[in-house]
């Protein structure tokens, strides 16, 4: 079955297989007021008719650094490299109390959010594709944030296929929940690579 490889600095992370899965994602993404430049996650989830989801990580929220970069390949045929986790699993803890509190509406939560203190003014990126995508870009002052991901499902009418975009976003995409800008979107054929590098 397909599979996404990922590699970080030409270093194996993990070959994630199709065969279990009905979504399977590679993510890496960051804000203006993260400490850490941006952040990977590798993820799987499984979706059985009428139960939850069960969703797995083989990477979590993992630091990058300038000149760090991802590479991601969209293989025919591979097997899972090693088992994924749950988030329980990665962190245990005691049972949560019921929640009392209603929750805020996304405005409420976004409106501390543009207060904080940016740690970056903007993106370098650099995107090379075996299918002939080289972009080199710099996010404009409108940019909250950032988001580069390859990604295959079961629902695509082409399973022999994953999608890759890379996307910004500002604070007012959140608010209103609207579509950020896309600088990149492909399709990867089985073979196909693509690689990002967080400049700064």
């Amino acid at each position: 079955m397909p599979a996404l490889r990922t590699l970080l600095d030409g270093v194996h992370l993990a070959t994630v297989s199709t065969v279990d899965y009905e979504l399977v994602t590679v993510e890496v993404s960051g804000t203006r007021t993260d400490s850490d430049l941006a952040y990977l996650e590798i993820a799987a989830s499984h979706h059985p008719r009428n139960e939850e989801a069960t969703c797995l990580l083989w990477a979590n929220h993992i630091a990058m650094h300038p000149g760090q970069k991802i590479t991601v390949q969209f293989l025919e045929n591979a097997e899972t490299s090693t088992p994924g986790k749950t988030l329980d699993e990665l962190y245990p803890r005691e049972p949560a109390e019921p929640a009392t509190q209603d929750f805020k509406p996304i405005p409420e939560l976004l409106d501390p959010l543009a207060h904080l203190p940016a740690h970056r003014d903007s993106f370098a990126l650099q995107l090379d594709s075996s299918q002939g995508t080289h972009l080199s870009m710099q996010t404009d002052s409108k940019a909250h944030g950032f988001r580069f991901s390859v990604f295959w499902n079961i629902w695509r009418s082409n399973p022999a296929q994953a999608c890759m975009a890379l996307c910004s976003h500002s604070l007012q995409n959140l608010r209103t929940r609207t579509r950020g800008t896309y600088h990149a979107q492909e399709m990867l054929g089985h073979q196909d690579e693509v690689s990002l590098t967080v400049l700064g």
